[in-house]
């Protein structure tokens, strides 16, 4: 295991296995490496050409860099760092966070716990809300809400959600969201566009717009100061 001031560096075509990441720790991935496992105070770094397979966060923090990927990286505690031109695929997160910075880019996230923060510039594909928090200050595709919340930021954008629980909150645009179950609120500044409700609720609160919604089942409510356009 590494401890305080310990450090394992792999580089390209380098692998490493089942390494403890302790307190002061610290390991580089250049190469492959399975089933790290981070506690707190432990650090994790991929970086250009480096893949982390199945790595445990306990606490610790895994930084994913230009160039680097991690799979299946489960989140009980501690951060997921996924810098400009990293990325990650099946993440899970049962408690602690994701981050998504500028031009990092996360697909097939599962969230059950915690949150998945995707900031300006940053991308998450494909994730799976099935409790806990999406905050999306840059983009989010193809988000599954479950239950939990989808926050879309004055300035980011979600495209192609699918409800079938939980909320989403528009603070800036969504676009093309389909309501199973659950509600959209589309808040002051916010605008939705192309919602289709099938059953559940979209809110519109004051200075909240949405336009092109079709409504096949469900209540859409416009509140005071709100405003709705082209409802079918």
């Amino acid at each position: 295991s590494l401890s305080s001031g310990g450090s394992q560096i792999s580089e390209l075509g380098g692998v490493t296995k089942n390494t403890n990441i302790n307190e002061g720790g610290s390991q580089t991935v250049g190469g492959t490496d399975y089933n790290a496992l981070v506690n707190a105070g432990g650090e994790q770094s991929v970086v250009s050409g480096g893949t982390a397979i199945e790595t445990e966060l306990h606490g610790g923090n895994q930084a994913v860099g230009n160039q680097g990927l991690a799979v299946g990286t489960d989140i009980y505690a501690g951060t997921q760092t996924v810098q400009a031109g990293g990325s990650t695929d099946n993440t899970v997160i049962l408690g602690g966070s994701q981050v998504v910075e500028d031009k990092g880019t996360a697909q097939n996230t599962n969230v059950y716990g915690g949150t998945q923060t995707v900031e300006s510039g940053g991308a998450a594909v494909s994730t799976d809300l099935e409790g806990g928090n999406q905050i999306v200050d840059g983009t989010a595709t193809e988000t599954k809400i479950y239950e939990g919340t989808q926050t879309v930021e004055s300035g980011g954008a979600a495209a192609s959600a699918v409800l079938e629980g939980g909320s989403q909150v528009v603070e800036g645009t969504a676009t093309g969201t389909k309501i199973y179950e659950g509600a959209q609120t589309v808040q002051a500044g916010g605008v939705a566009k192309d919602t289709a409700l099938y059953y559940g609720a979209q809110n519109i609160a004051s200075q909240g717009i949405a336009s092109g919604t079709t409504v096949y089942n469900g209540t859409q409510t416009v509140q005071q100061g709100g405003q709705a356009e082209s409802t079918t």
